[in-house]
């Protein structure tokens, strides 16, 4: 029951990101104002006599709203946990239990369940030479 309501209270924080996405919007006019500030003392302290007064080359910072910021940050931070308490520790026990002729077999079947593919891509594109190629590394791993 818990891992029910849980997934229920998941899926209503993603609807609510994605139905309303401008409440989540980055506020970016702050970081705006500062950097105008910023160029601003620089000029100040620039010589009378600079050389390259002709050329001005203020560029005016563009404010690029991210109306999921909260919701992209996250699942970045989702997967970023996910990765370092889950994955990370079971792919290193994995490398550390299983002997190194089955990791290449299971490597070879997942491989191998991809070769339909990339056989119809090659030989869609007109390159005969790695189509072959695709078939000899199919029948040697099978």
């Amino acid at each position: 029951m818990e891992k029910k309501y849980c997934f229920l209270i998941f899926g209503i924080l993603i609807s609510v990101f994605i139905l309303n996405p401008l409440a989540f919007a980055q506020n970016t006019q702050a970081t705006i104002d500062n950097a105008t500030l910023e160029n601003e003392e620089l000029e100040d302290d620039t010589l009378d006599d600079d050389l390259f007064e002709d050329y001005d080359d203020t560029i005016e910072p563009q404010s690029i709203a991210d109306p999921l910021y909260y919701f992209n940050y996250a699942m970045y931070s989702f997967n970023d946990f996910l990765y370092f308490a889950a994955i990370k520790p079971i792919s290193t026990g994995y490398k550390f239990i299983m002997p190194t002729t089955i990791r290449k077999g299971v490597n070879n079947f997942f491989h191998n369940l991809l070769f339909p593919l990339r056989f119809v891509n090659n030989f869609l594109q007109w390159e005969v030479r790695d189509a072959g190629t695709e078939i000899e590394i199919f029948l040697i791993n099978s």
